[in-house]
């Protein structure tokens, strides 16, 4: 059996690129700037369980194009506003990484059909963060991805 995938750990691989394309229509679409509130909402927070918005969790490289790119979010996701823009933030900046010339280079051009963002997550998170979820597929799939998500298992 031929394993179509190339592993490839990147927990502390920097993203190619960290601008947000497009928001869902109900996100915030205010510009990121250097401000400290920014810094206290987008910054690393190793105790958040989103905790670095600039990496990638797991990136497993398919040998036939595309790739699978895993968001792991291991503690419950609770419904604050801080923990919501972080998950968007988070698809956002793996969005452009799928977008950006270095992937279309090592992984071909994405697709709905051969790029997923996954997003793994603790079970016991709000409904609000699975409800943001659903509502950010859209947004991937015009961005040549499907989210998808799966719900750990706590077993």
């Amino acid at each position: 059996m031929t394993n179509s995938r190339r592993w490839v750990l990147t927990a502390t691989s920097s993203l190619a690129a960290a601008l947000l394309l497009s928001l869902p229509a109900q996100a915030n679409k205010a510009p990121m700037t250097n401000s400290a509130a920014d810094e206290a909402l987008y910054g690393d927070d190793p105790d958040h369980p989103i905790p670095y918005l600039n990496k990638l969790d797991v990136f497993a490289e398919m040998k036939t194009g595309g790739g699978d790119l895993h968001i792991v979010i291991s503690t419950p996701l609770a419904d604050d506003r801080r923990s919501l823009e972080r998950l968007l933030q988070k698809i956002g900046n793996y969005l452009s990484f799928i977008n950006s010339d270095e992937f279309k280079k090592e992984c071909g051009q994405p697709t709905p059909e051969n790029t997923h963002i996954i997003v793994d997550i603790d079970p016991g998170s709000s409904a609000a963060a699975f409800d943001l979820l659903e509502r950010s597929k859209p947004w991937t799939l015009q961005n040549h991805t499907t989210l998808l998500v799966k719900k750990l298992d706590r077993k």
